[in-house]
């Protein structure tokens, strides 16, 4: 798992430790910094003359530190923690010394010895549910206040109206949220139509919270979106005990969003039922090599996934692939319209989808009062938009072409296009 900011600081038993814990974040009070696949290790300089030595197992991840604090995880466990995420660069790869070695040593063999506590398990379970059930109940008031006084004073509000919420939410355990919340206040720059995008975005906020409190009366997938939409995780180990599809699958688009770590997105589409996977692998930007770069767009892969439980399955995990090959043909909506539909049916399953695949066959890219559009042979038009449409404009010579792209805040992001039995890359390159 690729942690982020909001991720970590979800971990700490209090706000008071986080607070603590940014005061640390500042390269000069670790004389060490290093990692490794299973651990994180550093030395913070405090008040004596001696370094706290402070180490992260990654696997669960567990924390231990030679500080006298009684708080778990400690200020400069979190603060280690922080810095791996948001400094990576600063960690040197290497062996770990021997407190480190001899610490990950003895979890190993406890940990082989020592039956789980599923006990212990559900009691933590427990607490953070509460946690969780306290930052929604807090986030229902602060929304409905918010539509109360009108969307009209938003653009006025300082950025911390959003971002103290945001850290409420992280307190409350539910880092998903304080990302929904932080994007809230993104929405007020996006131009004239801010307001009907914020209303969509805080009606959506709403919706999962109310679905949250109603957990148990939904459909067990649905309740598996909704909780990974608060912050819960769940592993690709437990993914891939699932049962897996095999099939040829198509690699219609891929590209690398750009953050605090690496977001890789691979959309597939079997080539027997036409159904869409999405798999998403994370990596900290000075570690891109970590990626999975043997996916080339334009090819035909022969691979099992298994996918995540959902009402509305599109993130898949790679259980086993084989061979590459080229596409020879690709399917997909024969109109906008029949796009729009699937979309729609979509939605009435998974209200939060974001970003959503489009196969569109039969559509020819056009520009109209500076804006460009894919247009369908019933005149209906879609907006695009690109780092090159021109390039689009060009593999299309002004006749109707297959485009396949992401749906996203109302407009198409096309990432591939077939034409005259080729298959070309509109990725953006990052």
């Amino acid at each position: 798992m690729h942690w982020t900011t909001e991720q970590v600081q979800a971990l700490a038993p209090d706000a008071a430790s986080n607070q603590a814990a940014k005061k640390l974040l500042k390269l000069k009070k670790w004389p060490l910094l290093a990692y490794n696949e299973a651990a994180i290790w550093g030395e913070c300089q405090g008040s004596g003359s001696k370094p706290y030595q402070t180490r992260i197992a990654l696997e669960e991840p567990a924390f231990k530190c030679s500080c006298p604090s009684h708080k778990f995880p400690c200020k400069h466990a979190l603060a280690l923690f922080l810095l791996y995420v948001q400094s990576h660069n600063a960690f040197k790869s290497t062996e770990p010394p021997p407190w480190v070695a001899e610490w990950l040593a003895k979890r190993k063999a406890k940990k082989a010895k020592k039956p789980v506590n599923t006990a212990a398990q559900v009691k933590r379970v427990a607490k953070r549910e509460e946690k969780v059930q306290a930052g929604l109940e807090e986030l229902s008031l602060w929304l409905r206040d918010l539509v109360r006084n009108g969307l009209g004073e938003l653009q006025d509000k300082p950025y911390s109206f959003f971002e103290d919420m945001a850290a409420r939410m992280v307190d409350a355990q539910a880092p998903g949220l304080a990302n929904r919340i932080k994007e809230l206040a993104g929405i007020r720059q996006t131009g004239q139509n801010w307001a009907s995008q914020l209303l969509k975005a805080v009606a959506r906020l709403h919706l999962l919270v109310e679905s949250y409190q109603r957990l148990d009366s939904l459909p067990s997938d649905l309740q598996h979106d909704i909780r990974s939409l608060i912050g819960w995780t769940q592993t690709k180990e437990t993914v891939l005990q699932q049962t897996a599809i095999r099939d040829n699958w198509l690699v219609l688009g891929q590209y690398i969003d750009s953050d605090e770590i690496l977001t890789q997105r691979i959309w597939l589409q079997s080539a027997k039922t036409g159904k869409i996977a999405l798999l998403l692998n994370f990596a900290h930007p000075q570690s891109r090599h970590s990626l999975d770069l043997g996916w080339i767009t334009g090819t035909l892969r022969a691979a099992e996934l298994s996918f995540y439980p959902s009402a509305y399955p599109l993130r898949a995990v790679v259980k086993a692939h084989d061979e590459t090959s080229s596409i020879t043909s690709l399917k997909g909506a024969p109109n906008l319209q029949a796009a729009f539909a699937s979309y729609k049916n979509a939605l009435s399953q998974l209200p939060w989808i974001e970003r959503f695949p489009m196969i569109l066959e039969n559509v020819t890219p056009t520009q109209a009062n500076e804006t460009w559009w894919l247009t369908d042979t019933s005149q209906h038009h879609l907006p695009i938009i690109s780092q090159d449409l021109w390039e689009l404009l060009a593999i299309s010579g002004g006749n109707a072409i297959t485009v396949f792209g992401e749906w996203q805040n109302n407009c198409l992001y096309p990432l591939g296009a077939w034409n005259d039995g080729n298959y070309v890359d509109l990725a953006p390159v990052v």
